[in-house]
C-alpha cells in the first residue's frame, strides 16, 4: 500500500513482464518460477544498491506484474535512467532448462503530484502508460502516463461497445418532429441512438465521432436507416398522412455506389 502524508514527489512504475505466459506454456511453471526469480534477484540487487542517490523500492504485485517506487531525483533525466537502469538489467540472457531465455518487460510510470494526486490514480495511471506501451509493442518499452492514454483507452471502450451493439442489432434510432413555416408537421428526422450494456444511455456526440474515426458510421447508418424506414411505412400505413423521413448519411455511406 502507499501512503500520500507530504507533497514531496515521487514516482510509481508499474512493470509487466513481456510474452511470460509463453514461457509457462513452452517450459511449465517450474521454469517460469525460475525466471521470475532470476529477475527479481537483478532487480533487488539494483534497489539494495545505496551509493545510488536516488532510492526506489521494488514489490512484487502478481503472477508477473511488479510496482517499483523511485524517488529522491531532482530531474526527469534522473528518473528515466532509473527505470532504464531496471529495463537493461534484463538484457542479459537467463538461462533456464538449459535454455537461454531473453525477457524484456513493459513500464509505465506516473508520479505524483504532478500525474495523479493520489495513490489509487497514481497507481492506475502508471498502469494505464503500461499497458499502453505494452500495445504499442514498440522497441522502447518505457512510457511516461498523459492523459491522451485515458482518452484513447475511452475510445477503445466506446469502440468495443459499438461494435457489439451492431453484432447484437441493438443500434436504436429516436424520431425527431419536423415542422414547416406554418406549424405544421411534415415529418420526421431520425436520429442514432446507443444504450450501454447496462441500459444507461450513451450521448451521440460521443459515439458518433468514434463510428465516423474507425470506420463504422456506414453500418451505423445502415442499421438506422432499416429500422427507421420500416417504423416510418406503419406510421404512414396507419395514420395515412403524408410526412417525410429524413436521415443523416455520412459521406462515407454517400460514397458508396447505393445507399442501403
Amino acid at each position: 500500500m502507499i501512503i500520500v502524508s507530504e507533497k514531496a514527489r515521487f514516482t510509481a512504475v508499474s512493470i509487466d513482464l513481456n510474452h511470460f505466459k509463453s514461457v509457462n506454456d513452452s517450459l511449465g511453471q517450474d521454469a517460469g518460477d525460475k525466471v521470475l526469480i532470476g529477475i527479481t534477484e537483478r532487480w533487488k540487487t539494483l534497489s539494495a544498491d545505496e551509493s545510488a542517490a536516488v532510492q526506489n523500492y521494488l514489490t512484487r504485485i502478481n503472477g508477473d506484474e511488479f510496482l517499483l517506487i523511485i524517488c529522491g531525483y531532482d530531474t526527469e533525466k534522473e528518473l528515466r535512467d532509473t527505470i532504464d537502469r531496471f529495463a537493461d538489467a534484463l538484457s542479459e540472457p537467463l538461462t533456464v532448462e538449459d535454455c537461454d531465455l531473453y525477457i524484456s518487460a513493459s513500464f509505465g510510470y506516473a508520479e505524483y503530484p504532478t500525474d495523479a494526486d493520489s495513490a489509487d490514480s497514481l497507481i492506475s495511471h502508471a498502469d494505464a502508460a503500461m499497458n499502453e506501451i505494452k500495445k504499442a509493442n514498440s522497441s522502447d518499452h518505457i512510457l511516461r502516463y498523459s492523459s491522451d492514454i485515458l482518452r484513447n483507452e475511452h475510445i477503445l471502450e466506446i469502440e468495443n461497445k459499438i461494435r457489439a451493439a451492431l453484432e447484437n442489432d441493438t443500434v436504436y434510432f429516436n424520431l425527431q418532429p419536423q415542422y414547416n413555416m406554418e406549424h405544421k408537421l411534415r415529418g420526421f428526422e431520425a436520429l442514432a441512438r446507443m444504450k450501454d450494456s447496462d441500459g444507461s444511455f450513451i450521448s451521440p456526440g460521443e459515439f458518433i465521432p468514434i463510428v465516423e474515426k474507425v470506420g463504422l458510421i456506414d453500418k451505423v447508418d445502415s442499421m438506422v436507416f432499416r429500422k427507421a424506414a420500416d417504423c416510418f411505412s406503419r406510421i404512414i400505413k396507419k395514420s395515412g398522412l403524408d410526412l417525410t423521413l429524413s436521415i443523416n448519411a455520412s459521406v462515407r455511406h454517400l460514397l458508396k455506389k447505393r445507399l442501403h
